[in-house]
């Protein structure tokens, strides 16, 4: 067994420990130290960035009450020291702990039960069953969680010997030595993870969005440091662009909607010039006397492209159209004589390093090389001249 000091004293971020057992695993070195700081990760936490002298811990894995250490490199010592990253071990505390009085004051507010929980790197998460969530509850929970933080509970942590006595916000999964986190006399809850001494310590929560998620609802939240850095990152946004639209905050959203609203006329506008550009060179095409076209366009949109091969090879004439941009796409189209394009696909494919499909009149796909084009022009050149 291997002694969790995080278990003991999360606020503790290094200690000396023995070596019980050692061995390669693959290109790591497997380590049971005796003792650890190093929580192993799980119930939507994840493990500790640790350390074993200077060297990363790879990965925290438990068996049986054993916990192994993966590191790359030998450590030629029985006795060695491990620490973690205390300031990411402060932020998950400031995570989960947010993550008990949350998931206790939704079912209070509303009757919602937390149905998963998982800590992401930049938010936290919680499912609930609920099949809305507006912002009048986004605010009321939020008023409610900073009621209780600025109440200083204290959250402690201890051993029952079964469940019959504790009022648990959600039956534990084991039956006997459950462990306890009590957000005193408010929250109760079988959780292995790491907390704070006090909810004074999360500071506060701050839900920044919801998703729907099967038939439930998923809140995104952000605790802590997370909430300070979150609320600085987007005044700053706000700052800069109360000085692109030259209004106060309040006034954003006009400023944005009048943007938009010109945006989607300007884009009617060129939509109708596009139509008229692209008439007028399909009938400049269909005029000429070539009887195989060869374009390329710098940066045509696909479907345009496809709407003015369908006009010129249903006019009798046959066509390579080449698109730069956003896509290396091409359309190969017959409209006069009887080459098989299918039977053609494989050489064609190989030619430009493509892919791609159709039919016996029509061919289309994404090539890797614009370098190529000359050599597709000049064997479908030949094929159709052989039609």
């Amino acid at each position: 067994m291997t002694e969790k000091i995080f278990h003991q004293n999360p606020y503790v971020n290094e200690t000396k420990a023995k070596i019980i057992k050692k061995e390669k695993e693959g290109d790591l070195w497997k380590i049971l130290p005796d003792k650890t700081v190093v929580y192993p990760g799980g119930g939507g936490q994840p493990q500790d960035r640790g350390f074993i002298e200077n060297f990363e811990i790879v990965k925290t894995k438990e068996e049986n009450g054993k916990i192994f250490h993966y590191i790359k490199e030998d450590i030629k010592k029985d006795e060695i020291s491990i620490s973690i990253d205390f300031k990411k071990r402060y932020d998950y505390m400031q995570q989960h702990t947010a993550q008990h009085l949350l998931s206790e004051l939704l079912i209070r507010l509303f009757n919602y039960e937390t149905l998963s929980f998982s800590i992401g790197e930049e938010h936290s998460s919680i499912e609930i069953n609920a099949k809305h969530f507006d912002f009048d509850k986004i605010k009321k929970t939020e008023e409610f969680c900073l009621n209780q933080i600025l109440k200083s509970i204290p959250v402690k942590v201890y051993y029952a010997k079964d469940s019959s006595s504790i009022p648990f916000r959600k039956p534990p999964k084991i039956k006997e030595n459950i462990r306890v986190v009590e957000i005193e006399g408010f929250d109760y809850s079988a959780c292995g993870g790491t907390h704070l001494k006090n909810t004074s310590e999360i500071s506060l929560i701050k839900i920044i969005k919801t998703d729907k998620i099967r038939s439930n609802i998923r809140l995104y939240y952000v605790a802590g440091y997370r909430a300070l850095y979150d609320y600085q990152k987007k005044n700053k946004t706000i700052l800069e662009l109360q000085k692109i639209f030259g209004k106060p905050h309040e006034k954003l959203t006009d400023g944005a909607n009048e943007l938009k609203d010109k945006y989607e006329k300007l884009r009617k506008e060129i939509k109708h010039y596009k139509k008229r550009e692209i008439e007028n060179e399909i009938e400049k095409i269909i005029k000429s006397s070539e009887d195989f076209i060869f374009k390329v366009f710098e940066d045509e949109d696909i479907k345009d492209l496809k709407f003015m091969a369908k006009k010129i090879t249903s006019s009798g004439k046959n066509i390579l159209f080449v698109s730069k941009n956003p896509t290396k796409f091409f359309i190969i189209g017959r409209g006069k004589g009887d080459t098989n394009l299918k039977e053609l696909s494989e050489k064609i494919f190989s030619t430009v390093k493509g892919r791609g499909g159709g039919r016996e009149d029509w061919l289309e796909g994404k090539l890797e090389n614009l370098d190529d084009i000359e050599k597709l022009k000049a064997l479908l050149e030949k094929s159709f001249d052989r039609a």
